[in-house]
């Protein structure tokens, strides 16, 4: 059997995981719930221990309703986790879940015979063994599942980056977060079934950061994580056929690879354009502004910064005034939105419209990072029309504001 054989039914099914799992992706990266995908897929492996504990096929139908199910309840809690304000972080509760389902299925797999090589599978999956029919499959219910996304795109993507608009719009938040996670579980259960946690892990998150690198908009991010996922998938396939290695394995270990990378390559690339003036005061090179590019910046608030542009900005409302239980004040929302127009002021922007999307709190204490994205530049008589979008994270990585502001600036 040649290359061309052997890898043609796997390397199509990773195929059909790259499309689901990128846009899937960038929801659980914009929830902050990282490791939710690895959590659930946890869970489904252990309903499909559970199964095969039963006396169930480890493949067959059974066994895949047992995961299904489990996979549903785990949706349930974490639809209800999210739903709540809670001091626990949600965070915690899909960790937890995760250890506990693993060590469950640790237990499980340890009283049947090759329960070793089970574990492996439901780690790593067996991709050379997918058939023709288990892709028919996955392609139709995540085509399905594809759908539903884009009949609900409006609430599962303002839920994902806003939910505290999403309730003041109107959408019952804990039920359109259990139809996310729901949805997410069919995809969840039938894609360990055939490539293992840990791959699902990989399809879903490696793909979606790596977009972040490169954009901060819906569209391009999708684009750039399903080329993405593509790429290394391909190239992962063909690895581990000349190493004659683990296929699931390899297509990890090429995920990782291609992700450091880029990575370094993006890094590369803002050293070039921070070294070089984004935007010189003099010598005619605005020409080098150029869509794409980025700037980034950090600053910490401090209780005094709070103090003083409450005085400045007669905005002396109590929350910003008096501590918290935890000792900390509110920052005033145009405080937080100083660091954008720190990096217009870098490049002597005169902006003519500002649009700012308030998502948490930032308190004193704080440590933010704005990363500014040029969307596009258009050549004037005697200026550049330019246009820039941003966003804000706070220490823990979860976006506090994004925006994005129009103007121009002046030709030298």
């Amino acid at each position: 059997m040649d290359a061309m054989q052997l890898l043609l039914w796997p390397a199509l099914a990773c195929l059909v995981l790259t499309g689901i799992h990128a846009y899937l992706g960038l929801h659980v990266v914009e929830r902050g719930v990282i490791f939710v995908d690895l959590s659930l897929a946890q869970v489904a492996a252990l309903g499909t221990t559970v199964a095969f504990l039963a006396g169930f096929d480890l493949h067959g139908r059974g066994a895949y309703f047992f995961s299904l199910g489990f996979t549903l309840i785990g949706a349930a809690l974490f639809s209800l986790t999210r739903a709540q304000k809670r001091k626990i972080p949600q965070e915690a509760v899909i960790g937890i879940v995760y250890a506990v389902s693993a060590a469950a299925a640790i237990i499980i797999m340890d009283r049947l015979p090759e329960g070793a090589e089970h574990i492996k599978h439901l780690l790593v999956g067996n991709l050379l063994a997918v058939r023709p029919e288990d892709v028919a499959k996955m392609a139709v219910l995540y085509s399905l599942i594809g759908f539903l996304h884009w009949l609900w795109r409006k609430p599962f993507l303002t839920i994902s980056t806003d939910p505290e608009r999403a309730a003041r719009e109107g959408f019952n938040v804990r039920l359109w977060d259990f139809l996310f996670y729901a949805s997410f579980g069919f995809v969840v259960t039938s894609s360990v079934a055939v490539a293992g946690v840990l791959l699902v892990f990989s399809y879903l998150i490696v793909p979606s950061v790596t977009a972040m690198l490169f954009s901060g908009k819906v569209g391009p991010r999708l684009a750039i994580g399903w080329c993405m996922g593509t790429l290394a998938s391909l190239i992962g396939m063909w690895g581990s056929y000349a190493l004659d290695a683990p296929t699931g394995a390899t297509v990890i270990c090429t995920f990782g690879l291609a992700l450091a990378l880029l990575a370094l390559a993006r890094g590369f690339l803002n050293k070039i354009n921070n070294e070089g003036s984004f935007f010189p005061a003099a010598g005619g090179a605005n020409a080098d502004l150029r869509p794409g590019r980025q700037l980034e910046w950090n600053r910490a608030i401090t209780e005094k910064d709070v103090l003083e542009f409450a005085k400045l900005s007669g905005d002396e409302g109590s929350h910003h005034l008096q501590k918290d239980s935890r000792g900390r004040l509110m920052a005033h929302g145009l405080l937080t939105a100083t660091l954008p127009t720190k990096l217009g002021g870098d490049l002597n922007f005169i902006a003519d419209s500002m649009i700012f999307d308030f998502i948490r709190p930032v308190h004193s204490g704080d440590t933010l990072t704005c990363r500014g994205t040029v969307d596009s530049v258009v050549p004037k008589p005697r200026h550049l029309k330019v246009a820039f979008s941003f966003s804000i994270t706070n220490q823990d990585g979860r976006a506090v504001l994004k925006g994005s502001s129009t103007g121009l600036i002046k030709k030298q």
